[in-house]
């Protein structure tokens, strides 16, 4: 894909300031509520488009100090099945969403047009055109160079981006000139050799007399599709003759994508469309701060026969678990360590309706299944205040439970025990590995908030990118089903805590979609590969980045 973020000036960098001291010209009072916290904020892509813009959006996000990293590339045709993740943004939540709308704005309008050109452009090569379609200067004012980068993006001219880029003779000049030929002479004396001169024309006659006074485009000015390929080729027959072919015919004036095809024509060079740049659907790009973990101080109730006396008396201990958390449409999964032992839990719609059962919820439909996930998630984003830890062997409760008016609502997460020891030859995975991939690092990246640097075997230091940081969340549920057996037979290390392994050097990934199920029936049906996790995969380079949850709109379960 051509780099058209070269193309820019520095000027840009100008415009985005304006843009951003016209959102906020005095007080951020929503920014002083956030505060400085680090946060990572994910780009969703959640309608089809041609991403475009990226260079607007970097500098929006560099003005406030925030960083932002692309798992798409610009010029990328995207066609999400529900949403997909297009990048994130790591800085503070003020400068977030700070620059959010600003930055929104631009990438969905800039995108939207990319992909209206970009379907013109595949129709003109479907279609076998060999002239030039282009845009037109209809553009919003104050937002033209973001307009136009569009238009190139998704693959078509520009046309002349103002007044100063080319000399366009239209209707009202040439009236107030007095002819056609008086308006070209006066023309060309004050632009020189240096710029095109275009001419609008109502007729075989006006383009006749615009290409004898030296015009050297001229437009046939709203004609039909028919009447416009006549047109043109008796033009160029007829100069043809005369021995002058240094002309170039354009053609405008009601054209869309639906009808363009009824203009392509061997005589004409040019169409131009306004429509490329007004009336464009903005692409539904959203951008949403998630807290991808949870840190919860709580005092456990640990039950384990096999704990000492000395254990026993340090139950109230407060201890520190980090918890991991996706929450789909469907579906949920989750992550538990205290750094030393990794529990996980998931659940597909199967299982929610029976585990809400089980807890005197009624669930009739998908949209009773929606608002229930949005209060776990609620549950999840709130443990601090509202749960109770229990601690077993090979398993921790998390009971969490919240005030609805008169009534109580309970949940208990149920996460089993992933295996303590180390399976580097394996592609399912262990708690080593997991502890390592998935808290470790993205700790550090949030720390250092710029790429980890891994030492290799000769003591040497190489940069690795956030990307390769953040496998798939499939990745990490590949091991579930696998895990639920060993749990459901017995097969666990007798040490509750970490082997010393290393940590690995390279981060499993496996494009499998994880099947598994929340109560460890091995029986049950898996898992559906139609869940938001499948939707959320792409490509980006050697290694994938891992997806993480959209927050939900807060709203009540009833």
């Amino acid at each position: 894909m051509t780099e058209y973020a070269h193309l820019l000036s520095t000027n840009y960098k100008r415009i985005i300031s304006e843009y951003l001291e016209e959102d906020v010209p005095s007080f951020d009072y929503g920014g002083y509520v956030v505060g400085e916290d680090d946060q990572v904020a994910i780009l969703y892509c959640k309608a089809e488009g041609v991403l475009a813009g990226v260079p607007f959006f970097d500098e929006v996000f560099r003005q406030l100090d925030c960083r932002v990293e692309w798992a798409a590339k610009e010029g990328d045709w995207i066609k999400p099945q529900g949403k997909q993740e297009i990048g994130r943004v790591y800085g503070k939540a003020r400068h977030i969403l700070l620059g959010e709308r600003t930055a929104l704005n631009i990438i969905s309008r800039c995108s939207g047009i990319a992909l209206r050109a970009r379907k013109v452009s595949e129709l003109q090569k479907e279609k076998g055109f060999e002239g030039v379609i282009a845009a037109t200067r209809k553009t919003t004012p104050g937002f033209r160079l973001v307009e136009k980068y569009g238009v190139l993006v998704g693959g078509l001219d520009t046309h002349r981006m103002d007044l100063s880029s080319m000399v366009m003779l239209k209707d009202n000049h040439i009236w107030s000139s007095g002819s056609i030929t008086q308006a070209v002479k006066n023309a060309r004396k004050v632009c020189g050799f240096a710029l095109k001169i275009e001419v609008e024309c109502q007729s075989e006659e006006e383009a006749d007399e615009a290409i004898a006074a030296g015009a050297d485009v001229v437009m046939l000015d709203n004609f039909t599709g028919e009447g416009l390929k006549e047109a043109a080729k008796n033009i160029k027959e007829r100069w043809a003759a005369k021995g002058k072919n240094h002309f170039m015919i354009e053609s405008s004036g009601g054209i869309t994508y639906e009808t363009c095809a009824n203009y392509f024509c061997k005589d004409i060079d040019i169409l131009s469309m306004s429509t490329i740049t007004q009336g464009v659907p903005h692409v539904d790009f959203s951008l949403k701060i998630t807290p991808w973990y949870s840190i919860i101080k709580k005092p456990s109730t640990i039950n384990d026969n096999n704990k000492d006396n000395n254990d026993s008396n340090n139950n109230n201990n407060e201890r520190v678990y980090y918890i991991k958390y996706n929450i789909g449409d469907t579906d949920y999964q989750l992550l538990v360590t205290d750094l030393q032992r990794v529990w996980y839990n998931a659940a597909n719609a199967q299982d929610l309706y029976k585990e809400a059962k089980e807890h005197r919820l009624v669930i009739d439909n998908k949209q009773h299944l929606k608002q229930l996930l949005k209060q776990l998630e609620k549950f999840l984003q709130s443990l601090e205040n509202n749960c109770e830890i229990v601690e077993k062997e090979h398993e921790l409760k998390i009971v969490c439970s919240s005030q609805q008016g008169f009534a109580t609502l309970r949940w208990t997460f149920l996460c089993k025990a992933l295996s303590s020891t180390s399976k580097k030859t394996s592609s399912l995975l262990d708690a080593p590995t997991v502890l390592y991939n998935q808290f470790i690092l993205p700790m550090l990246m949030l720390v250092q908030n710029h790429p980890d640097i891994q030492q290799k075997d000769d003591n040497s230091f190489e940069k690795t990118t956030a990307t390769q940081l953040y496998p798939l969340k499939e990745s990490w549920l590949k091991g579930m089903q696998q895990a639920s057996i060993n749990i459901a037979q017995n097969k666990y290390d007798e040490k509750s805590s970490l082997s010393p392994t290393p940590p690995p050097q390279s981060i499993p990934t496996t494009p499998d979609h994880a099947e598994t199920n929340s109560n460890m029936d091995i029986e049950q049906k898996n898992i559906s590969s139609s869940t938001s996790l499948s939707q959320q995969q792409n490509d980006h380079g050697p290694s994938t980045r891992q997806q993480h949850p959209r927050p939900k709109k807060r709203r009540m379960f009833s």
